[in-house]
């Protein structure tokens, strides 16, 4: 299935794993990580990478994928391994860091982008 992509665990039994939101190619729920690209099919049959940096996790290095940072301006949204994605924070927010989220409103006087 598209919306699944494989893991092993660290004793080696392969898994089925749900694609985290913020892999999964808009409307086509295409998981950019089922085939360790990492790309979305775009338009004109070029492709674009998903946000963030994906890695794989296990001693093996062929676990679960974990969402390790974001772009700057977006924080690591992941109440659930399923939930993961990167969120961007809207004008007049800010953010110290991918892990430090969520979103802060700009204080008085400060210019915030």
């Amino acid at each position: 299935h598209a919306e699944y992509y494989s893991a092993l665990s660290d004793s080696g039994a392969l898994s089925c794993m749900h694609c985290p939101r913020g892999a999964v190619c808009g409307d086509s729920q295409v998981c950019a990580l089922h085939d360790d690209s990492k790309e979305c099919a775009a338009a004109n049959s070029s492709t674009r990478a998903i946000e963030g940096v994906w890695e794989r996790t296990g001693t093996n290095g062929e676990g679960p994928y974990m969402l390790t940072s974001c772009k700057e301006g977006a924080y690591i949204h992941s109440p659930t391994p399923e939930a993961q994605e990167c969120v961007t924070c809207s004008s007049r927010h800010y953010v110290l860091g991918s892990d430090l989220g969520p979103c802060r409103l700009c204080p008085p006087g400060l210019r915030c982008y």
